[in-house]
């Protein structure tokens, strides 16, 4: 789904490309798009890969890459080019969405303006360690899925901004610190820990100043504003430059329970099998 605000000044020349991330349909993110939406003031283009909501197909690693080069490569093309300017895309992805975004910007790095990680992990691998740490001898002989973003991190240059819910029940908060360690190439990387986010509702628990933060970066990632300096601030949060924090107020959530929304990486299947799609009645 493609959104257009052709009446915002930044629209046409701000695109974001919104990966969904979870096993079900692309409903379930529809809060946090709108919200992005209103808040980000561009377009939003939200992306079910093969086997993903009402897609068909299974979803494998190397399918999950094509389907977002697919995307990148469409948005550069010519059909795509009179509703956003691909010269200022960027590419957000949430925990598992975070490992295909990190995959498409080291394959079409001059395509891709900058990146947003959330809540995202190092590697397949090093999540089995977490949730199955019994399973780490048989690794080699079992785990068909890599996602190596602690590979992959250190080679791009991207501007990068590393959202991370510090009460993330399920990917451990020092992967994400790790891997923005890891970005020693990016021209600006920036960090934005959330105090109470957890792996679905960290959007949530920043309340405003978590999009005002992603605003922000992106209008510097495209040009369209001047970088922030280490001592701006205002009165509910500070930015930093090359690594540091940026601290956001802990403002009360806007009363929607996404507890119930699906993990993919809690489909511990996945890490081991080539799963068959997943049918809305099986959620």
């Amino acid at each position: 789904m493609l959104a257009v605000r052709p009446s915002l000044s930044c629209s046409t020349s701000s695109p974001s490309s919104f990966s969904s991330t979870l096993l079900v349909d692309i409903g379930y993110r529809l809060p946090n798009a709108a919200k992005m939406y209103r808040h980000l003031e561009c377009n939003i283009l939200l992306v079910d890969y093969r086997g993903f909501g009402m897609s068909d197909g299974e979803p494998t690693e190397r399918g999950l890459q094509l389907d977002a080069e697919g995307v990148v490569d469409y948005l550069h093309s010519r059909g795509a080019s009179s509703v956003v300017d691909p010269s200022k895309l960027i590419v957000f992805g949430r925990s598992l969405g975070g490992a295909v975004a990190v995959y498409v910007a080291s394959t079409r790095p001059t395509k891709v303006a900058g990146l947003i990680v959330e809540n995202t992990f190092l590697s397949i691998s090093a999540m089995v360690d977490q949730v199955m740490p019994w399973l780490s001898y048989v690794k080699p002989v079992v785990l068909r899925l890599d996602w190596s973003n602690e590979g992959r991190i250190p080679t791009l240059t991207h501007p990068i901004l590393f959202v991370a819910g510090e009460r993330d029940e399920l990917v451990p908060h020092t992967h994400m610190q790790k891997l923005h360690a890891l970005a020693t190439k990016s021209i600006r990387r920036q960090w934005l820990p959330i105090p109470r986010g957890t792996h679905n509702d960290s959007w949530m628990r920043g309340g405003l100043d978590y999009f005002f933060a992603l605003k922000r970066f992106i209008d510097s990632a495209v040009g369209e504003s001047t970088p922030p300096s280490s001592d701006t601030a205002n009165t509910s949060e500070r930015h930093q430059e090359d690594g540091a924090s940026i601290v956001s107020s802990d403002e009360a959530d806007d009363g929607l329970d996404h507890s119930h929304i699906p993990n993919m990486l809690d489909q511990h299947s996945l890490l081991f099998q080539r799963p068959g799609k997943i049918h809305h009645d099986e959620m």
